[in-house]
């Protein structure tokens, strides 16, 4: 049994604050990897685009924001 079969996120849609670098990206990747469409947030856009290109080249639907929460 895989983890995605206890932990589905299709069809879903995630919000990952901080999801620049760090502890967010692997969570932004990890809801990705679990079927999730993702919003990439944090105060540094470059950092976030770069995060949502890269789940877009897995074929996710994702999206960058500037925000500061």
């Amino acid at each position: 049994m895989k983890v995605t079969d206890l932990f589905s996120l299709q069809g879903k849609t995630a919000i990952v604050t901080g999801g620049g670098r760090g502890l967010g990206e692997q969570i932004a990747d990890a809801y990705a990897d679990a079927g999730a469409n993702v919003v990439v947030c944090s105060r540094n856009l470059e950092a976030c685009q770069q995060i949502s290109d890269s789940l877009l080249a897995k074929g996710v639907r994702s999206l960058a924001l500037k925000c500061d929460v």
